[in-house]
């Protein structure tokens, strides 16, 4: 008789997005694109993506995308204006409550207006 297999979710690095970039500012939201991974193949299931920013007022919060495109692009809405930010972004894969992202990508800095 064997032991029944429990299945287990496991926080896995998966493929980091490249080419983080800065779209557009406004007085209070940047725009950010960023290219797909290239590597895909176990991590196939793409719920979304996972924006992580800072800033010197309001310290690291999480702005959750559930775009899937193939040419992501998010705007994040609601930030301080006259204020530098930085941004990385991560994918989601999963799980559409965002529990399971990451590795995160390099980051990029910009002022909002």
């Amino acid at each position: 008789c064997q032991e029944p297999m429990i299945p287990i979710w496991v926080k896995c690095a998966g493929p980091i997005p490249d080419n983080l970039a800065v779209v557009s500012t406004s007085f209070d939201s940047v725009t950010l694109t960023w290219s797909v991974p290239a590597q895909l193949d176990y991590y196939a299931v793409i719920y979304g993506y996972s924006v992580e920013y800072t800033s010197e007022h309001s310290g690291t919060k999480t702005y959750h995308s559930q775009s899937i495109s193939t040419n992501p692009t998010v705007t994040v809405p609601a930030l301080d204006s006259v204020t530098k930010y930085t941004f990385k972004v991560a994918v989601a894969f999963f799980d559409p409550e965002f529990a399971n992202v990451g590795p995160y990508s390099t980051s990029t800095t910009t002022d909002t207006e």
